[in-house]
């Protein structure tokens, strides 16, 4: 990054790698699945989750979510045993 601002390469420094924008973050409400999918659409590993006015709440890791997701599934097998 230090030789895009030597450089001054702004189309680098308007994308970094694994920038994520504010219109590609979750909102708190939204499901596992939708921010599956928001993760597959921006090829994130983390997402920022913003609140109902818009503030940062967090984040959500994509491996975490997954092993959840996981989690939810195995105890759905296990209970219609």
């Amino acid at each position: 990054m230090a030789d895009w601002i030597n450089a001054g390469d702004k189309a680098q420094l308007e994308t970094p790698p694994g920038y994520v924008s504010a219109a590609q973050a979750l909102h708190k409400n939204d499901d596992k699945s939708k921010a599956l999918e928001q993760m597959n659409a921006a090829d994130a590993q983390v997402l920022p989750v913003v609140d109902e006015n818009g503030k940062f709440d967090g984040v959500v890791d994509r491996s975490k979510l997954t092993s959840s997701i996981l989690t939810e599934i195995a105890q759905r097998v296990e209970k219609s045993k």
